[in-house]
């Protein structure tokens, strides 16, 4: 009988199908059943047993992985939620507005070294969400002026947006027209050509004109459509992100 408890308390299977802790009362139950039962066995058993707990207490199961944020300069990306955070520090408000411009911050034109720095700061960052947070020193600090900068930030930022839109679909129109005259002048003055085989004065002068004219608005209409409409849209999704961002000041 303590031979046969000693080949099942061995048992391969008793060592892999089981918990350490369960393996622990199996073996605990074998010595209560059976009193005979060599003490070498059942302590070099329950020895195994605590080695395995050991092992299962010092190597637990790996979390899942988080969500990263990695610095670059004044700017804070999220990986996960793949926003941008854009940080500037200010000395006062009058450093997002131009000294030149007297009216309230209601009214007043926003500086051109603000605009710039936010735009280069904008450049290295991932496509979607924008945070702008404007660092104040905290005795300078005012909850009114706050709310006021904040809603001039908006509206300036959602002006120049619709500006930038109207100009990019008025290049576009102007752009094709010019295109599309520039190939109907070609077209005229080939079947001119073609169709007057003794070539008058008129018809000279006529090929000496036009020809030219024709390939000058072609030329300048596909400059519209591709070099100058990427410019306008470089500038329309920057206005579009500023215009749909967030808006806060913060203590330094």
């Amino acid at each position: 009988m303590a031979s046969n408890k000693e080949a099942e308390m061995n048992n391969p299977r008793l060592k892999t199908d089981a918990p350490a802790s369960k393996q622990r009362l199996f073996v605990q139950k074998f010595v209560s059943s059976c009193p005979d039962l060599k003490t070498e066995v059942c302590d070099g058993r329950i020895s195994e047993i605590k080695k395995a707990e050991l092992t299962q207490s010092n190597n637990p199961k790996p979390e899942p992985a988080q969500a990263t944020t990695h610095q670059a300069g004044d700017v804070t990306i999220g990986t996960a939620a793949k926003s941008a955070l854009i940080s500037l520090w200010l000395d006062d408000y009058n450093d997002i507005f131009s000294d030149f411009d007297p009216r309230p911050y209601s009214q007043r034109a926003l500086s051109d070294d603000f605009l710039n720095e936010v735009k280069k700061v904008l450049r290295e960052t991932p496509s979607g969400k924008v945070e702008l947070e404007l660092l104040m020193p905290e005795s300078l600090r005012s909850p009114g002026q706050e709310s006021t900068i904040k809603k001039r930030l908006r509206e300036y930022f959602k002006a120049r947006f619709t500006h930038y839109k109207e100009q990019a679909i008025k290049i576009k129109k102007q752009g094709a027209l010019f295109v599309s005259f520039g190939i109907v002048l070609m077209l005229v003055t080939a079947l001119v050509l073609f169709s007057y085989a003794e070539r008058s004065f008129w018809v000279i002068l006529l090929s000496v004109v036009a020809e030219p004219a024709g390939w000058f608005l072609f030329w300048d209409g596909m400059e519209l459509l591709v070099f100058d409409a990427k410019e306008r849209k470089t500038d329309l999704d920057f206005n579009k992100r500023m215009a749909n961002c967030n808006i806060y000041f913060k203590s330094y």
